[in-house]
């Protein structure tokens, strides 16, 4: 049953970003490029918004072996949405820009 509560807290997700353990996925990647955007730019700065407590929580996904955080955040004058969990000291990213259906 989803959590109305993040999974991860946001000093663990601020830790991450300063070791750089992220890893955006390929097809995210390839979408965000595609669209013009950078990922390495878009993955950081959404998530930074979000350690920093400036992201809207939405939800917790279930995934086969985890949970997933779904988070809302304005960044680069877009609003993104941010899906991401953590392995170990990695954090797995998607996001899209709000509203897009790619």
């Amino acid at each position: 049953m989803p959590s109305n509560k993040p999974t991860y807290s946001l000093e663990h997700i601020a830790r991450l970003l300063e070791t750089g353990g992220i890893e955006i996925r390929k097809v995210v990647s390839l979408s965000l490029s595609n669209h013009g955007f950078d990922p390495s730019e878009v993955v950081i700065s959404t998530l930074t918004e979000i350690s920093l407590g400036k992201g809207t929580f939405h939800k917790v996904i279930d995934l086969m072996e985890t949970q997933a955080d779904v988070y809302f955040v304005n960044a680069l004058d877009e609003r993104w949405y941010v899906k991401f969990y953590i392995v170990g000291s990695l954090v797995i990213v998607s996001c899209k820009p709000d509203g897009h259906g790619w």
